[in-house]
């Protein structure tokens, strides 16, 4: 499937679409099973604020992961990149 995204074309080879249903098999954690399910929706043809509304996310986070994937691939959508902050209590 294609779709142009702000004169971009998006689109899955069948292999990228087989290593991220295989991500989305193996994922433990919601949050990036929701992203691996945004790209195949996409891919798909579902517009961002559709596939907002299928996974109750906002549109604006769809449009997101989308430019994660796009920028760094699949496997850095499961990479969960929240360090957090370093620790305030001294002993």
């Amino acid at each position: 499937m294609c779709l142009i995204i702000n004169n971009m074309t998006f689109s899955l080879t069948d292999t990228e679409r087989i290593n991220i249903i295989s991500l989305h098999r193996t994922c433990k954690e919601k949050k990036s099973a929701d992203k691996l399910k945004a790209i195949l929706l996409l891919d798909k043809g579902f517009s961002c604020s559709e596939v907002a509304e299928m996974l109750l996310l906002d549109d604006d986070t769809i449009r997101t992961y989308r430019n994660q994937y796009l920028n760094y691939g699949s496997e850095n959508l499961i990479t969960n990149n929240n360090k957090g902050t370093s620790p305030k209590l001294t002993i």
